[in-house]
């Protein structure tokens, strides 16, 4: 592997921009092996002239020629010479540039890293204070003041600068000094605007109150036990009257106190009961285990943020390498060890003694306060490849699932030809089974709900592969562990389900129509194997989630919307259930279906009674369809509130007109011909609305000055005009269904009018699919302009 390859590979991509440019430094070491080798070459040429004149000479002598010599040679040399002293300032103006851009990145990638390690100081000090606050580390083990010199050196540092290989007069330091402080302008205002993540220390300030409350009690519980075994041993030579009255002075003691204990007086400390403070303890300790299990969190992701620095530094300190090499080699002079010894040790990055200590410091720290001593070094093990037999699965399980498609398709086409061209005399004597139109059409909304989900999965993993191709680092955007759940789980799960219920349907449809000599099948209810597929797809499910809860936890917070706030794993689920909103309406359908058939239905000859659910979907449809719009709706407004970001009301009209289609599609079931026009128009306003929302803020293209993208892209640019065009056109969709209705095709044929709506959800869920590729990039530009590579943990300094 090349070494440019691996460096592109190993670097934090929100960092991206901070990272030595190796590949420029390499082009112009390029340029100047060039220029090396056409001097080369000019001199090679100018020696040949030389030899030939010389030759031309002798030649001359020997024949003793009078002739004037014409100055053609004269006029030859002066012009190589002039050639030649160009080409020679032309290396020289070409080093200098290298040495420019070479000082440029040394001060940017030290820069850089003073800034981060001055936040970790910061860091690190006020959450020592908290764990001292609850007394998790013992500050005679661990001293505070270590983290100061270390912050005072860094400032020292920023303050003298880095020595340079270039000397640079007055206006090109002035210049540089200009160019440190825009990009220390710009890592402030990052630093100011780090993602939302759950707040861990956010309401760490009502512990404080407490804890000083219970060293309080405490304190006083000392005196009440040394004041009692006072008072036992007195009571030896005492009576029990004198023992009486002590208590009688106690009871009121405790009465006249409780004013005091209020106000915070801590003289009179006999009126505490033991089971105040036995109570105090034990909600003191629950409180503290809720949040001992945030701060563990706020240590890891701190850990894990110096981590990356300690990578950051090891990639740039052997790019710098590689590129030293390579000019000694090209240039022809030793200046390495010089550029090493005088250069870098003048440096932070180059040895990273203060991250080092930082490291060591933390890894202790976290040991002493939660005693668990391998759960750091999860961050540090190296991404595993995946197992080549993951992908020899996938291709089984494809290869499987398009033979049985292509079994079942011919089977259903040979069952509907036997159905039209035989009567029921001859129906008897094949055994083949007829079911109803309506226990087809229920067929096909079970099998809608599994479909469309299984689909979703199998473009989760298509845009997590995307995702890993291009280095979009989504497993932080999501906040989920990549080695839990990655591009082969999601795919591997929907191509599965999507064999599972082509299989049972295949079962059914054997049973219906079987073989000659299997006519002992048409017995089996065909219910039977949707119901299985139902059972088995429900408890494979829950059992993932028991496993890995991410979904079911990002599920939860989408429910509790209005009082929980809203981060972006929330909204872009919530964004996927609207694309498969017919699967909740779907879903509910299947569990009505089973329990009323199993309820009412007597004769297995009849027709299932679960067919009766199918007159209750005109009002069941609509609402579910409205339900992810409307979570939808007050994610919108609790971002606007939280964050003041007024675009939020505009993108919660936008769920509002979603959820005026969902109404007008259930109107337009009941009342077909009053309610087409208005139906069009609520169609034709929420796809402009929502395309153009699509394009503009989920995407963040068309902007005019940046050839109608964006200012960064991670994709080719000849894909954004495409997948804008896909979008939109996908965004119409449901004209299919319009056109239908007016050109009266399959106007009496129900069940061709529901293989329709099957084709509308999968165009939806597929531009979806399309969607997500671009939203999950957008976001990860975001997290790039401001060079968030952790979760930020806010904690409150306490009192």
């Amino acid at each position: 592997m090349k070494f440019a390859q691996k460096f592109n590979e190993g670097m934090t991509v929100e960092w991206e921009d901070q990272y030595v440019d190796y590949n420029l430094l390499c082009r112009k070491l390029n340029s100047i092996q060039t220029l090396k080798n056409q001097l080369g070459d000019m001199q090679h040429e100018v020696e040949d002239i030389v030899i030939e004149m010389s030759d031309e000479s002798n030649s001359a002598k020997e024949d003793n020629s009078t002739e004037p010599q014409s100055p053609g040679g004269q006029f030859c040399e002066e012009g190589g010479e002039g050639d030649y002293t160009m080409l020679t300032t032309k290396i020289a103006t070409e080093e200098q540039n290298f040495w420019k851009e070479f000082d440029f990145n040394i001060e940017k990638i030290d820069v850089f890293y003073c800034d981060r390690l001055k936040e970790s100081c910061r860091f690190i000090n006020d959450f020592y204070d908290r764990l001292m606050a609850f007394g998790l580390v013992d500050p005679k083990q661990h001293k505070k003041e270590k983290f100061q010199p270390i912050y005072k050196q860094l400032v020292a540092h920023e303050k003298k600068g880095i020595k340079k290989v270039l000397k640079y007069n007055n206006g090109d330091s002035e210049n540089s000094r200009e160019n440190k402080r825009n990009q220390r302008k710009s890592l402030k205002i990052a630093a100011s605007m780090f993602q939302e993540t759950e707040e861990v220390g956010g309401s760490l300030d009502v512990i404080d109150l407490a804890a000083s409350t219970l060293k309080h009690a405490r304190s006083r519980r000392g005196t009440i036990s040394r004041e009692g075994s006072f008072n036992s041993s007195d009571s030896k030579k005492k009576g029990s009257s004198t023992i009486s009255s002590e208590e009688d002075s106690t009871d009121s003691t405790v009465k006249t106190n409780e004013g005091s204990e209020e106000g915070g007086n801590s003289d009179n400390n006999e009126g505490i009961c033991e089971e105040d403070i036995l109570d105090l303890e034990k909600e003191h300790s629950e409180i503290s285990r809720r949040k001992r299990n945030k701060l563990r969190t706020a240590a890891e992701e701190y850990y894990r943020g110096l981590l990356l620095m300690q990578n950051f530094c090891s990639l740039n300190n052997e790019a710098i390498i590689k590129i030293l090499k390579k000019s000694d080699k090209i240039t022809g002079y030793d200046r390495m060890e010089t550029i090493k010894d005088e250069i870098l040790e003048s440096t932070k990055f180059y040895k990273m003694v203060e991250l080092k200590i930082l490291i060591e410091e933390t890894e202790k720290l976290f040991q002493d306060a939660f005693h668990e001593t391998n759960r750091l070094n999860q961050f540090k093990i190296n991404s595993q490849d995946i197992n080549p037999m993951r992908y020899w699965r996938i291709g089984v399980l494809f290869g499987g699932t398009i033979y049985v498609i292509i079994l079942l398709i011919i089977k259903i086409i040979s069952y509907y030809r036997s159905i039209k061209q035989s009567d029921d005399q001859l129906l008897n004597t094949l055994s083949i089974k007829k079911i109803t139109e309506k226990e087809i059409i229920s067929i096909i909304n079970m099998t809608r709900a599994f479909l469309l989900f299984s689909l979703l999965q199998i473009y989760w993993g298509i845009d997590m592969y995307i995702y890993r191709r291009v280095r979009i680092n989504y497993p932080f955007i999501f906040d989920m562990q990549k080695r839990k759940y990655n591009y082969i789980h999601a795919i591997e799960s929907g191509i599965t389900q999507i064999l599972l219920t082509t299989t049972c349907l295949y079962c059914m449809m054997v049973c219906l129509s079987p073989p000659y000599g299997f006519e002992f099948l048409n017995n089996i209810p065909y219910w039977i194997f949707p119901l299985i597929n139902v059972l088995i797809l429900t408890i494979v499910f829950i059992i993932k989630q028991i496993r890995h809860s991410w979904v079911i936890k990002v599920i939860f917070r989408i429910i509790s919307a209005p009082w929980k706030k809203v981060y972006f794993k929330d909204f872009w689920m919530a964004d996927q259930m609207t694309s498969i909103s017919p699967f909740f309406s779907d879903y509910i359908f299947c569990i009505t279906f089973f329990i009323v058939g199993w309820i009412t239905n007597n004769d297995s000859n009849s027709e299932f009674g679960g067919v009766k659910m199918l007159d209750y979907t005109k009002f069941i449809n609509p609402i579910f369809s409205c339900i992810p719009p409307m979570f939808r709706f007050l994610q919108c407004f609790r971002s606007a509130r939280d964050s003041g970001n007024m675009y939020q009301l505009a993108n919660a009209g936008k769920y509002f007109v979603s959820i005026c289609n969902g109404i007008g599609g259930g109107i337009r079931s009941l009342y077909k011909t009053v309610t087409v026009p208005i139906y069009i128009f609520i169609n034709l306003c929420n796809s402009i609305y929502s395309g153009t929302w699509d394009i503009l803020m989920d995407w963040g293209l068309m902007r005019k000055k940046y050839n109608f993208l964006r200012k960064k892209t991670l994709y080719y640019k000849w894909i954004y005009p495409i997948a804008i065009a896909i979008d939109i056109t996908l965004r119409f969709g449901w004209t299919i269904n319009i056109i239908l209705l007016y050109v009266n095709w399959f106007d009496e044929n129900k069940i061709v009018k529901e293989c329709i709506v099957v084709v509308i959800s999968i165009i939806e869920v597929t531009r979806r699919g399309i969607w997500n590729v671009f939203r999950v990039e957008f976001e990860m530009t975001n997290n790039m302009d401001k060079f968030r590579a952790t979760k930020e943990i806010p904690l409150p300094v306490p009192d």
